[in-house]
């Protein structure tokens, strides 16, 4: 195809540091060079490690380094952007552009004669109590051509605004290494409970040290290994400590080959009470990884057919949650149905299946 018939796509995010969304903007990106789309990425914060085709037109904005607080700084920041932002549309002119966290959006919707604006919900909705920010959240949705969602609870939520045009569209499970990776060549699983997340209150990462301590009273040769990093890391050491678990604990921080590190353990817990599409839950999915996860709100119970290819326990119960994993790590059938189940999701949430939805969503494909 001739490079000025090309159709061309341009996502804007604040960083590709770990995090859903941004995981998600690095499949997607990826997905569209396949395609032969052309592929625009503009972030304006740190641009992290997930990686993207070399034919991506990355564009990386000056961003406020030290997060002041500053009002005016911040104001400085934001109409330096805005028109840097206003530049690169106005001269590539995308068909589509794309914000998946809602706030980027205000750079973007005062530009729909150059672009037509897409919009994402990808957290839970109800966990946003400001009500000047959801009254914002809630215009800058209904302005958008269009509005992704990731499960159809999430769109049920939004049903009372009337948005034009919305589509359901769950998590891919996008990382290369789950297409190599074959579970049934371990032959003993690694006495490792893993889980992977930023190391914040909504993770509940407290209620999963509740249950390690549990589990670990009968099987004390098991260890937890949480990969991430964020602002509750001293919160969970010190808690490891103060119930005793601490030389049982490991918390590696972020990295690329999380989900290759995790792949041979036991059991995967996603402890959240909080949650939009857990991607790391599909992921950890995705190489036939026995799950545990809490039924929050928007997301697991959407994945996850409890006892079928993994396990759903409610939100901060401890108890329950060690009772889960005990059930993983202590019947070894029954761990191996959860993995060959947990496994087909790379078949229904593949990039192809996923990428080939939003592109034709808007109309690229």
């Amino acid at each position: 195809m001739n490079s000025q018939n090309k159709k061309k796509i341009l996502f804007l995010i604040h960083s590709l540091e770990p995090g859903g969304a941004e995981r998600t903007v690095s499949y997607l990106a990826n997905f569209g060079i396949k395609q032969n789309v052309e592929v625009i990425v503009v972030i304006y914060g740190n641009r992290g490690f997930y990686p993207l085709d070399e034919n991506i037109k990355l564009y990386e904005l000056p961003f406020n380094k030290k997060r002041s607080k500053n009002p005016l700084l911040r104001i400085k920041f934001f109409l330096k952007r805005r028109k840097l932002i206003t530049d690169i549309v106005k001269n590539e002119k995308p068909n589509a552009s794309v914000a998946l966290l809602y706030p980027s959006l205000f750079y973007l919707l005062y530009l729909k004669k150059y672009t037509k604006v897409f919009g994402s919900e990808r957290s839970n909705p109800s966990f946003l109590k400001n009500p000047i920010k959801k009254a914002i959240r809630n215009l800058l949705f209904k302005k958008c051509d269009g509005v992704i969602f990731q499960t159809k609870k999430v769109q049920e939520f939004y049903s009372s605004l009337k948005i034009k045009n919305s589509i359901v569209i769950q998590n891919a499970a996008g990382n290369e290494f789950a297409y190599s990776f074959d579970p049934s060549t371990i032959s003993e699983r690694k006495k490792v409970i893993s889980a992977v997340g930023t190391l914040k209150e909504e993770k509940d990462y407290i209620t999963l040290l509740k249950a390690f301590k549990i589990v670990n009273q009968s099987y004390p040769d098991y260890k937890l290994v949480i990969f991430g990093d964020g602002p509750d890391k001293q919160k969970i050491i010190d808690f490891s400590k103060e119930i005793g678990i601490e030389k049982y604990l490991d918390l590696p921080g972020s990295s690329s080959s999380s989900l290759e590190n995790i792949s041979s353990s036991s059991c995967y817990v996603l402890s959240s009470i909080s949650e939009g599409m857990p991607n790391s839950l599909i992921e950890a999915m995705s190489v036939g990884l026995p799950s545990v996860s809490t039924d929050c709100d928007f997301g697991p119970s959407e994945i996850i057919k409890d006892g079928y290819n993994g396990l759903l326990v409610p939100v901060g119960d401890y108890d329950k949650m060690a009772a889960a994993i005990i059930k993983v790590i202590s019947n070894r059938d029954f761990s191996k149905l959860l993995s060959y189940n947990a496994r087909k999701i790379i078949d229904t949430n593949s990039i192809d299946v996923t990428g080939y939805k939003y592109y034709r969503f808007m109309e690229l494909l």
